[in-house]
């Protein structure tokens, strides 16, 4: 499945949708999100979450919907590179995956128990599913049901998904960006039925 982008747009949101993506981290104060590249190399992250007005740290974010190896390399060159541009700036790192099945293969040097306290590692599958039949009215949270529901499932669900974004009670460029990326996902999902 495609995901960049939805997940680029889902995040443009704002402080909601990181707190929702991240498992329930907070942002305290002012942030401002952006999409960055580091021009000298053409490297982008996904999202980033930049304090404005405080001194609290800056979240990196990056998205893996496919298996890759070279993850963690990736999210920490990233780091990095901000950093180096950024030195006075805390810097934290999200690694996002989708579902264990596309975890990436977890370096010799560092464990999952043992990351720093800037490094995290999220799965989506351990949360989404319990937090979508807690809050099945939530349109932050009804978006993701294309990829972590079951096809037969997604399928006698699709009706109610679309009328919770489609009524809830939010601006409507926000209603309008939940909407397209639930109409991308129910495109590629149902793209084989008639």
């Amino acid at each position: 499945m495609h995901t960049d982008n939805p997940i680029y747009r889902y995040l443009s949101i704002g402080t909601v949708a990181f707190h929702i993506l991240t498992n329930g981290i907070r942002l305290f104060g002012k942030y401002k999100f952006q999409s960055l590249t580091f021009k000298d190399i053409e490297r982008r992250i996904d999202a980033a979450f930049i304090p404005q007005g405080h001194d609290g740290p800056t979240y990196l974010i990056e998205f893996q919907a496919q298996w890759s190896e070279t993850a963690w390399y990736n999210l920490l060159a990233k780091m990095g590179l901000y950093g180096e541009q950024n030195p006075k700036q805390q810097v934290h790192g999200l690694l996002i995956f989708l579902n264990h099945t596309k975890e990436a293969t977890h370096s010799r040097w560092i464990s999952q128990n043992a990351l720093p306290h800037w490094l995290q590692v999220i799965y989506l599958d351990d949360f989404l599913l319990d937090l979508l039949a807690k809050e099945h009215d939530n349109p932050f949270i009804a978006v993701f049901a294309p990829l972590i529901l079951k096809q037969t499932e997604l399928e006698q669900q699709a009706p109610k998904l679309w009328h919770t974004i489609h009524t809830a009670e939010i601006p409507d460029t926000i209603r309008s960006n939940l909407q397209q990326i639930l109409e991308l996902w129910f495109f590629e999902k149902f793209k084989d039925k008639d």
